[in-house]
């Protein structure tokens, strides 16, 4: 089976659209059901990427400094907010080519988009 066929379809990525569907499926099921007063969404988003990151990084360690990078703050509408963790991934999967993608780019991104985002989709 070639890298193509296996990604359905889609050359030089990691990930399949199977691997991406399942954690939009955990982020629709979980940006709330984990919510805190200290972390607010940040188990519900980690979690979501959970299937990913253990495919982008097969090594345990790796995988969970990828998975703690994933449990600070994060608070954010849940539908119109749903593109940063696709940002998030896209991040990770290029981090796991190999690619020059800080830890800082990865919470910058998310730290600076939710706010945004919430405002957009609490006023829609």
């Amino acid at each position: 089976m070639t890298e193509a066929t296996n990604n359905q379809g889609v050359e030089g990525r990691m990930l399949s659209n199977k691997d991406v569907s399942k954690v939009t499926n955990r982020w629709i099921v979980s940006n709330t059901a984990s919510w805190s007063y200290e972390r607010m969404q940040n188990v519900g988003f980690a979690w979501s990427l959970m299937p990913a990151l253990k495919k982008l990084y097969p090594n345990k360690d790796d995988f969970s400094v990828a998975l703690t990078r994933h449990m600070a703050f994060f608070n954010t509408e849940m539908v119109i907010g749903s593109p940063i963790l696709g940002a998030a991934l896209a991040m990770e999967e290029q981090r796991a080519e190999g690619k020059d993608v800080p830890d800082d780019l990865i919470e910058t991104m998310k730290t600076s988009l939710m706010g945004p985002f919430a405002a957009l989709g609490d006023s829609l």
